[in-house]
């Protein structure tokens, strides 16, 4: 042995690496990957392993491995205390935010109720209603509306003693009227009657509004229309043979539109589905419509695009990409919501999604049984649906 090489350590006074410092490490580790017991015993162990170093520091080493498992350990236990206090108070939040939602829908109702329009134009039909051909299953009712009995089409009770689902039609156009004329199914390709709803097995009940028909007061370009909309779906909630937790509220075009306002109003809709509607009324056009266009303050309770903050209830807006997807776009652009979720069907227009989307949203309305609304709808289905057409 060279005179320089120091003689080797008595086996006594080797030191070792605690195996307690090891097992905190490794159990911080693992909680932080997985759950935070592990890491929280390995914090114990930490603690332990420290103080057993600190009493035999001159036979066993490890302190700085103990500390690492006391870091991550605390790193783990913060992380995961956070995320179980996030879980527990989860069902608080979304009540919260469920509230919140309720309370800007009865806003918007409020404060659309309490604006007195301007009509520059003062239009009304003054044609009655047609009753419906007894092949149709429907029959021709009065529901009390704001203004006064409306006209409207409602499926037959079915005299089977049992509660049904049932959804409200709001067809497109500018009449308000209702007319025996729309209740047969129409060319697939164009086919504005949603009767595949009532051939797959849902009631239906289709309101005219004010101004429509020999209805009181007059057209006033979907602002009191909302309300005719509400006081029907209050009258079909009464029905004793309709599911009043099972209501759906549908239309295409004007009538999209429409339901958006309504949805964006109320809260006593199980789900909407608005075809082809778009973000403002006044896209429509002054030639059209009777208020004045240019007026801000009349198009404000007219504009679905500022309403959707207010949907409580899940909501389905689809447009053929050669329909009115500009206006589709431009609400999607807007900032996260809820409720909504927007469908562009690629190959389609605006009339052609009508048949084989209504078909296949009937399927899944009948299927939506449970205590909360479960109405499953993605691309995917949508697409298969108008390749089967």
């Amino acid at each position: 042995m060279s005179p320089s090489t120091p003689p080797p350590l008595p086996v006594a006074h080797r030191r070792s690496t605690d195996k307690l410092a090891v097992a905190s490490l490794l159990l911080s580790i693992i909680g932080l990957i997985a759950f935070g017991i592990p890491a929280l015993i390995g914090v114990i162990i930490g603690h332990i392993s420290r103080s057993r170093i600190r009493r035999q520091a001159a036979s066993l080493t490890g302190s700085g491995i103990a500390l690492s498992g006391l870091i991550i350990g605390y790193v783990a236990v913060f992380f995961w205390s956070l995320a179980l206090a996030g879980l527990m108070l989860q069902p608080y939040f979304v009540t919260l935010a469920d509230t919140a939602v309720k309370d800007r829908a009865l806003q918007h109702a409020r404060d659309r109720q309490s604006f007195h329009t301007h009509l520059i134009r003062k239009d009304r039909e003054n044609e009655p209603a047609a009753p419906p051909a007894p092949d149709t299953g429907m029959k021709l009712v009065t529901y009390p509306g704001p203004l006064g009995d409306m006209a409207a089409y409602v499926s037959a009770d079915p005299a089977d003693g049992k509660k049904h689902p049932a959804i409200i039609w709001l067809i497109g156009g500018f009449s308000n009227s209702i007319s025996a004329d729309v209740l047969p199914p129409g060319d697939p390709e164009n086919d504005q009657s949603a009767s595949a709803f009532r051939q797959a097995g849902l009631l239906m009940l289709y309101p005219s509004l004010r101004g429509g028909n020999t209805n009181p007061g007059f057209k006033e370009g979907l602002l009191g229309e909302a309300d005719d909309v509400i006081a029907a779906l209050a009258w079909l909630k009464q029905q004793p043979y309709i599911d009043p937790a099972r209501i759906y509220l549908g239309g295409h075009s004007t009538g999209g539109t429409l339901a958006l306002l309504v949805a964006g109003s109320t809260t006593g809709l199980r789900a909407t589905v608005a075809f082809g509607a778009v973000h403002s009324t006044g896209a429509y056009g002054q030639d059209i419509l009777p208020f004045d266009v240019e007026n801000e303050a009349e198009l404000t309770p007219r504009a679905p695009i500022l309403c959707l903050d207010g949907l409580s209830s899940p909501t389905f807006i689809i447009e053929g990409e050669d329909g009115n997807i500009d206006a589709l776009r431009l609400m999607r652009k807007t900032r996260s919501r809820r409720h909504v979720r927007f469908f562009e069907i690629p190959a389609a227009d605006h009339f052609s999604i009508l048949r084989p989307l209504s078909e296949l949203l009937a399927k899944a309305m009948l299927a939506d049984t449970g205590p909360t609304p479960k109405l499953t709808i993605t691309d995917s289905m949508l697409q298969a649906a108008m390749k089967q057409r």
